[in-house]
């Protein structure tokens, strides 16, 4: 959105493609989280911003590489943003885990018990919005705090507020297997089962969401000789 804003103040001639009914991407569950709502406002002032521009947003439509021989265009800005990371954990591509998209959009039903995996900045919030409604929450964590990716402030209140509704939280303790109805932790005492979960939520962070691969090589990233070019186009072709 915000490239779109830019460019199109500059002069261009600018299409936006989302493949949802509303923009804001993974900002919109980022804003859902208690005490994090004033997080919209971002998102409200790129829309009205975008409303007053040339700026041509196509809303629920994914965007497809045959649109590169439609549309033509000169200049293609990718920000696909992430998807969720699956850690070779054993079991847990078998196991009905539920993403963090999931649970903040309220897409998945996750019961009442319910049990988050990765305590970071995203895991800890998640925690907190989930408990927020009633729900019974234990969060793990294989760091020896929750929230440490976030600034002093922030980690505090988010630790003031898990602690008054009651959400168990396991740090120094890591998923070693899923199975279907219960997962296996080590921590600093050993191995163990824990079950009598409803459902598992994965608050494991991201990775790039580059389904897309887009590669300049040769005299079209800068010219040179010849050599160097193959260099580059070799180095390419045996990273993807």
């Amino acid at each position: 959105m915000k490239a779109a804003e830019i460019a199109a103040r500059r002069g261009h001639q600018v299409t936006l493609y989302e493949k949802q009914e509303t923009l804001g991407g993974q900002f919109l569950l980022a804003a859902t989280p208690p005490k994090k709502q004033v997080l919209r406002e971002l998102i409200d002032y790129l829309t009205r911003s975008l409303a007053k521009l040339p700026v041509k947003v196509e809303k629920g439509r994914p965007f497809d590489p045959a649109l590169l021989d439609q549309e033509k265009p000169e200049v293609l800005i990718v920000a696909t943003g992430g998807k969720p990371f699956f850690p070779p954990i054993d079991g847990i591509r078998e196991a009905h885990v539920h993403t963090v998209e999931e649970a903040v959009s309220g897409s998945g039903c996750l019961g009442q018990r319910v049990l988050v995996i990765g305590g970071g900045g995203i895991g800890a919030e998640v925690a907190d919005f989930l408990s927020e409604t009633g729900k019974e929450v234990t969060l793990v964590e294989m760091r020896d705090g929750i929230a440490l990716d976030l600034v002093t402030h922030l980690q505090y209140f988010l630790n003031k507020r898990l602690a008054e509704k009651g959400v168990k939280i396991l740090t120094s303790t890591r998923a070693v297997r899923f199975d279907r109805e219960s997962v296996w932790v080590e921590d600093p005492q050993g191995t163990r089962e824990i079950r009598g979960f409803d459902a598992t939520v994965l608050a494991l962070g991201l990775v790039p969401n580059n389904d897309l691969e887009v590669h300049v090589v040769g005299d079209a990233s800068k010219p040179r000789e010849v050599m160097e070019a193959l260099l580059e186009a070799e180095e390419v072709a045996l990273k993807i």
